[in-house]
């Protein structure tokens, strides 16, 4: 039902919600890659930036540099 109505899965959009934080917080700039990643829900750094870099096409610290 909720892939239904949103169009992705629960997990690919609590994805999103997560790496979108994690985008502000890495603009930001006042925090490093590992604090991020734990305080937008992840648990593992390497899935997170397995992740991030599946859904921007960047790994974090290249998104940070292209986009400040």
């Amino acid at each position: 039902m909720f892939k239904k109505t949103t169009g992705v899965s629960p997990k690919r959009y609590l994805n999103q919600i997560r790496i979108e934080q994690a985008k502000r917080l890495l603009l930001k700039g006042d925090k490093n890659n590992t604090e991020i990643c734990l305080m937008v829900g992840f648990n593992d750094p390497s899935h997170y930036y397995s992740v991030f870099r599946n859904m921007t096409g960047f790994s974090p610290l290249a998104f940070k540099h292209r986009h400040s």
